[in-house]
């Protein structure tokens, strides 16, 4: 038995499209070679889909991450992404105020009025930022992964960790100065700016004037190829009234290096799209900018 099973309630892991329930094959297919990658993209869907958190990423997450953790699993850098990416679905459900719910054809199945679902409906909501604490302590344990995919995707989805951002930055700053895959570098230096607007003060404005340190704006534009780069723009933190005193919404004289995002990770990196795109300026430039 994979540790954990045995506390999942699987009454509330239902299929999204059909309602049809999994039981705990869903999880142990993880181990099969065979069924590893229809296994994570399973388990993605039935945690949450667009803006709706579902009841099972309660109950699945601490399980996915127990198996993220074991060399045994196939897939483990896919995993973790897709840990990540429920993450996300969590913060944008909040965002926009949706209540997490089962699928709505679970609903439609077992009609109006007081039945199991509603029941199930309420606890998981509440437990889910408890569960979401500890999923982050695992993925920080992850960071020390001898797996680069592994460690690249932990990366990643610690830029959802905004309930300990102050915390996780200086986890990830430590990580920065031992790092060395570039690649995996790049993507510690995108969680750390994208954590950094979380940060409350004066932590915040440490993390950006590391990252100005670490990821200069001229290599920034030696990443893209741009031998004459412009003079560099502070982040907005920095500027101060200076914009307004030229007389430019932007501040920006020149050519801003990477789009000169007014955010801390923006400034640095390019901020990564919500298409899910890599991280933008970072890309070859860290192995030079994340330096003990």
């Amino acid at each position: 038995m994979v540790a954990g099973l045995d506390a999942v309630n699987w009454s509330v892991v239902l299929n999204a499209g059909t309602a049809a329930g999994y039981g705990p094959r869903l999880v142990t297919d993880l181990w099969r070679a065979e069924a590893a990658e229809a296994a994570v993209r399973t388990l993605r869907r039935v945690c949450g889909v667009g803006e709706y958190l579902y009841p099972a990423a309660v109950e699945l997450l601490p399980v996915m991450t127990l198996a993220a953790a074991d060399p045994a699993v196939p897939v483990r850098a896919l995993l973790v992404e897709s840990i990540g990416e429920i993450a996300a679905t969590a913060a944008r459900a909040e965002a926009l105020g949706r209540p997490m719910r089962l699928p709505a054809m679970a609903s439609l199945r077992t009609g109006p009025g007081p039945s199991a679902v509603s029941q199930v409906r309420r606890a998981p909501a509440a437990s889910w930022p408890s569960v979401w604490d500890r999923v982050v302590t695992d993925l920080c344990a992850l960071l020390d992964d001898p797996v680069q995919p592994v460690r690249r995707s932990a990366a990643v989805a610690l830029a959802q960790a905004t309930g300990r951002a102050e915390e996780v930055t200086r986890l990830l700053q430590s990580r920065c100065s031992t790092e060395h895959d570039p690649v995996v570098a790049e993507h510690l230096l995108a969680a750390l700016g994208e954590l950094a607007t979380y940060a409350a003060e004066p932590r915040r404005q440490e993390i950006v004037t590391w990252l100005q340190a670490h990821l200069t704006p001229g290599e920034a534009a030696l990443a893209h190829g741009d031998p004459h780069p412009s003079p560099p723009e502070p982040p907005s933190d920095l500027r101060g009234s200076a914009s307004e005193s030229r007389g430019s919404p932007s501040g920006s004289g020149g050519r801003a290096p990477c789009g000169s995002s007014p955010e801390p990770g923006g400034w640095a990196l390019g901020r990564r799209r919500a298409a899910g795109g890599s991280g933008g300026c970072g890309a070859g430039v860290a192995a030079r900018g994340a330096r003990p």
